[in-house]
């Protein structure tokens, strides 16, 4: 009643009810991605597992000690990739001559290159030379394909790129054109993570194969799972920042003088 009395539109900037709208989509944002996250890292935790104790049952002891990595070996590619997104995001800062996306690159490149140093020695330790070559080499094939999904992300959400710059050009025609070249472009942007998804569990189970572990194609296969999922927790911490960043830009805007 107060902002009628006083003349102010919803959407003048000087209103403070469109201020605390921004905020709370973007905030409402954030939590729906985190919570989509945490969503897809449980699951892919409980897969591994089920995978892990279905090698282990078909394995029925053959492999001696080295049967607990079918287990165990997954789980510890999750730990270390938990460990590995703070080192990531700790490397991540951009200085003022370069371009935020090369941080960003770098501190995922850093935190993919932490699970593969962690899963080359738990391999190490759990399955043994020579063999444990081909089980790190299955968890790269996933680690892999992460970083190409995030890759073809940054190609659909850049400005710079090809995608976000049909849209803006989209939008000088109507609202409705934009809004049918957004949906083409995120229904276009799909088959990139389906494809390199199955590319790497198909190679992760051939070369788990070759470990000589009775059950090694579903060590594989899981390997293959977990390590494309390691630095998951970089990347909900990108996606939690890219809302505030986008409401910070957007209240920055409503002040003239920001």
């Amino acid at each position: 009643g107060a902002l009628g009395a006083a003349g102010l539109d919803p959407g003048d900037p000087r209103n403070p009810s469109m201020v605390a709208n921004l905020v709370g989509d973007h905030v409402g944002t954030g939590a729906r991605r985190a919570v989509d996250m945490f969503a897809a890292t449980t699951l892919a935790n409980v897969a591994a597992v089920t995978i892990g104790v279905a090698a282990f049952r078909l394995d029925n002891g053959a492999s001696g000690v080295r049967a607990w990595a079918l287990v165990t070996l997954p789980l510890v590619v999750r730990a270390v990739g938990t460990l590995a997104s703070p080192v990531g995001l700790l490397t991540g800062r951009a200085t003022d001559a370069e371009r935020p996306t090369l941080a960003l690159w770098r501190g995922q490149i850093t935190a993919a290159v932490l699970v593969l140093g962690g899963l080359a020695g738990a391999s190490l330790w759990l399955i043994g030379p020579p063999t444990c070559a081909w089980a790190v080499a299955a968890g790269a094939c996933g680690v892999l394909a992460g970083l190409g999904v995030t890759h073809g992300a940054r190609l659909n959400v850049d400005r710079r790129f090809g995608a976000v710059q049909d849209i803006l050009e989209t939008a000088r025609v109507s609202p409705v054109a934009t809004v049918a070249r957004g949906l083409a472009v995120g229904s276009r942007g799909i088959w990139l993570p389906v494809v390199l998804l199955a590319i790497s569990l198909t190679s992760g189970f051939k070369l788990g194969e070759r470990t000589a572990l009775v059950g090694g194609g579903l060590l594989g296969t899981s390997l293959a799972l977990t390590g494309f999922l390691a630095t998951s927790g970089y990347m909900l911490a990108l996606g939690l920042f890219g809302p505030i960043a986008s409401g910070a830009a957007s209240i920055a805007a409503l002040e003239p003088d920001a």
